[in-house]
């Protein structure tokens, strides 16, 4: 099985560092997810390359594949020079990622021209997926419920499992993961 996964941009979670705490956590839910999805046959976690979900996304797969070893991730950008107008640091964390994917690539080998190669880029996404991991909630629009409508919009068409993890899902999930680590550190 292949896996879609994206999310929202880390800014539209207001956070602004890589030092943010919500970060570490966001990671584990993320692994968390991907471990239940590995245990049902996942093999592949295609991701596009922004920073927020898709990252940390990418980020939680390299990890948990120290313990299933078959697992294998890919970095798909939408276009050619993908980042490349970034702050330097930005560009620096997109770099790393790229060194630590089983596969890195682009949809469109041309510069960022026009948003069909967007659009692109979601229909290849969705085309070579199974099924689809979105960090979105539909009452807190972000720049991924273009992601969310291209997903809705090709279920019409053809049988693709859509797990939405939404605000509410973040926030007790959030707060389940943070007693535990509470308790673990009791212990």
């Amino acid at each position: 099985m292949k896996l879609w996964l994206t999310g929202y941009r880390n800014y539209e979670m207001n956070i602004f560092q890589p030092t943010d705490q919500r970060i570490k956590i966001l990671r584990e839910l993320l692994k968390a997810q991907l471990q239940q999805k590995v245990f049902n046959g996942l093999k592949w976690v295609l991701l596009g390359g922004e920073p927020g979900i898709e990252q940390w996304g990418a980020e939680a797969a390299v990890a948990l594949k120290k313990t299933e070893p078959d697992l294998k991730v890919a970095l798909l950008l939408p276009y050619a020079e993908f980042g490349n107008r970034w702050k330097p640091e930005k560009q620096a964390a997109l770099d790393q990622l790229k060194q630590q994917v089983d596969f890195t690539g682009e949809v469109s080998r041309q510069p960022y021209t026009a948003p069909q190669q967007l659009r692109n880029w979601q229909q290849f996404m969705l085309q070579h997926t199974d099924e689809a991991l979105l960090v979105y909630d539909p009452q807190y629009p972000g720049k991924c419920q273009y992601a969310y409508q291209a997903v809705k919009k090709y279920q019409q068409r053809r049988t693709y499992n859509l797990t939405l993890l939404d605000m509410d899902w973040l926030e007790v999930s959030s707060q389940d993961y943070l007693e535990e680590s509470a308790q673990k550190d009791l212990q």
